[in-house]
């Protein structure tokens, strides 16, 4: 499949919602007087820093936890870019404000709770709602997959294999979460290789990608996405009005109500449960 590339200023003008310029050059100044943003870009996000305090943090992982060498090495990678693309995350978050609709999580390896027959989704970070759309009972703290909004992927190297890697898992994740998900008519997605940035737009008739923007010289960017993103409403962030996710009976579910001509019909069970092979198509 050949995925367009458009330039970031057509990607928010065909699915941003509109964020003021002063609110963007705000948030900026906001982040620079926190020392968050320094005119080489962010401050943290630096390479060859803060290696030997991961490669700390990783032996007292496998000390305190007891796991096997294959494990501490997949927990390894995880850390090394979970750790180095954190400030960008925190920083993000920081600007969005209490009330924000999103939230971006950073918990590598975290395992995102699904309510029905589908798991296994991982990313290396998500774009959450902060209010979830989970029907009870509820595990206090835990995160769904029902709330992914964006998927990312990221990588400390840039070279045609990892472009390639972030690029599959990225579609693969979309992929999971459209195809086990009926409220939804689009989602977003993020990858990083090195100081390459990329969003991503998911539907389930087409797909596109922003050109490769710089982590540094465009993070107004990366705060316009955010905030665009924190003061949107549900069906901006792509979940459809007319699908509304409830408890089944007896604390079953989740089951689905489908708004139609100004009737509603609720599911009552599933005919068949098989994973999307494809992104575009019917749901």
């Amino acid at each position: 499949m050949s995925i367009p590339e458009i330039t970031f200023d057509l990607f928010k003008q065909a699915v941003l919602p509109v964020v003021e310029e002063s609110s963007v050059e705000k948030a900026h100044q906001k982040l620079r007087r926190r020392g968050i943003l320094i005119d080489e870009g962010w401050k943290e996000i630096n390479f060859g820093l803060g290696e030997q305090e991961q490669e700390q943090e990783v032996e007292e992982l496998k000390v305190n936890m007891e796991i096997e060498v294959e494990e501490v090495e997949v927990k390894k990678k995880e850390k090394k870019e979970s750790l180095f693309y954190a400030p960008l995350f925190e920083g993000l978050n920081s600007i969005m404000g209490a009330d924000s609709a999103v939230k971006f999580s950073d918990h590598p390896g975290k395992h995102l709770l699904s309510e029905d027959d589908h798991s296994h989704y991982n990313a290396d970070v998500n774009g959450l709602l902060t209010k979830t759309t989970a029907v009870p009972p509820i595990v206090e703290e835990a995160e769904y997959e029902c709330d992914v909004l964006m998927t990312g992927e990221l990588k400390k190297k840039s070279t045609p294999d990892t472009v390639d890697d972030n690029n599959k898992k990225v579609l693969s994740n979309a992929t999971h979460i459209m195809g086990a998900d009926p409220t939804r008519r689009f989602m977003f997605g993020l990858t990083i290789d090195k100081f390459n940035v990329r969003l991503w737009f998911f539907s389930r008739s087409h797909v596109f990608v922003t050109e490769a923007m710089n982590l540094h010289m465009d993070a107004k960017n990366l705060i316009y996405f955010a905030l665009s993103l924190s003061g949107a409403c549900r069906e901006e962030l792509g979940y459809d009005p007319t699908v509304r996710r409830v408890q089944g009976k007896n604390g079953t579910g989740p089951r689905y109500i489908f708004t139609i001509d100004g009737k509603q019909y609720i599911t009552t069970e599933a005919i068949a449960v098989r994973k999307a092979k494809f992104l575009l198509g019917r749901p």
